[in-house]
This record gives structure tokens, sequence and C-alpha cells, in this order.
């Protein structure tokens, strides 16, 4: 993580990476901020998620159903040239119902979509977090054109590959 940072931007923002041996999405990430509220939205339909130290979160505290002013992308993974966006929900820790920046997290993580055994939008495994817990008022929170870059040291991935030339 020692190469991630902002792009563009500078807010004091947290990132908080799953313990080492619960990292599935070890991939390189940008956060992009917009001017639209409605940026992306949480696609899981199913309250299952575990926090970074793979604990279950209780289910009363997942809100599901909110909207952001940012996505993330997957910048490691491109098809269709698209970048693979991930999923937002919030882990709402003071328990309140509504998202609260200055107490709340943003759960990161990789939409399981449609398999051959279900057609519910699943929450695949949690990538990082995010939380704005060191912003004390939201004239300094992340703009429209902010970007940060989060990347992860990690081994080869199904789609690398070595060519020797002789």
């Amino acid at each position: 993580m020692e190469k991630s940072g902002w792009i563009n931007g500078n807010s004091p923002i947290n990132i908080v990476i799953p313990d080492k041996e619960y990292r599935y999405f070890p991939f390189d990430f940008k956060i992009i901020f917009t001017s639209n509220e409605m940026e992306s939205q949480t696609i899981t339909t199913v309250k299952s998620i575990n926090d970074e130290h793979n604990d279950p979160i209780d289910p009363n505290q997942i809100l599901l159903d909110q909207h952001f002013n940012f996505y993330v992308e997957n910048i490691s993974i491109l098809k269709d040239s698209v970048y693979e966006k991930l999923d937002l929900a919030v882990y709402d820790l003071n328990e309140n119902g509504v998202f609260d920046f200055q107490y709340d997290q943003i759960l990161v993580g990789r939409p399981s979509t449609e398999t051959f055994w279900s057609t519910m939008n699943k929450w695949a495994g949690l990538a990082f977090i995010i939380d704005f817990m060191n912003i004390e008022n939201q004239d300094d929170l992340p703009k429209s054109g902010d970007e940060y870059y989060l990347t992860f040291e990690r081994g080869f991935h199904e789609t690398d590959s070595i060519i020797f030339n002789i």
C-alpha cells in the first residue's frame, strides 16, 4: 500500500485493509469522486458481509440501497474496455439506520451477481473499507474530480502470463 494515495485531492480519508489472511482481492483500485450524488448504488441484496477480520457483521448494521457521489473501479481487470466496478454498502457503526460520514464506514467489495444456483446479487468478499472519521466538516470531504489510487502487492493472477523468447 506504500504506493497508494491521492492522484487528485487531499482529503483525510481512512482506508482499512482486511487482515492479510483475508485479502481475497489484492488488485489495484481507483476511488473516483463525482458531482453526482447518485453515482453509485449498492448492488448486493444479501446482508451477509464480514469485516476486515473476517468476522460476520450484524445484518442490522448493514445498510443497503445507499447512494454515493463516488465509485470504485478495479483497474486490474478490464473487460470489454470497461473496468470492473465494485459494490459499496454501509457499516452502520452508530446503529441509527442512516449513513453518517463521521461515524460509519463504507464497505467496498466485489459483487457476485448471477450464478447457476441463484439470481440474487451477493457480496463476494471485502476488498477494503473507506471511512471519513478524520473529517470534521463536510467542506473537507473529497470533491468532484478527486481520485484516490490504492494498490496491493499480489502474486500471479489467472490472466497473468510469462513469455519466454529463445
